[in-house]
């Protein structure tokens, strides 16, 4: 999947993301970490991914509205 590098002036407000990416057909969220880890996020409805992706505070949606709601696998 390829995935969207992220950049922030404030680092704090992407806190430890490197990139993200959204497969609309399998509605499938994927997250790289600076730590090198790939989580997929699985029933990620488009309007979420879009919701991350304005988000000024990357990290904390991650934490608050995605990774406590869907089901997720590390894939590396």
């Amino acid at each position: 999947m390829e995935r969207t590098p992220l950049e922030d002036k404030d680092s704090r407000m992407i806190g430890n993301l490197r990139s993200v990416g959204y497969d609309s057909e399998k509605n499938i969220l994927e997250i790289e970490y600076n730590l090198g880890f790939i989580y997929q996020y699985y029933s990620v409805p488009k309007e979420m991914f879009d919701k991350l992706m304005s988000e000024r505070n990357k990290i904390v949606f991650v934490q608050e509205r995605i990774a406590k709601q869907y089901r997720s696998q590390r894939i590396k």
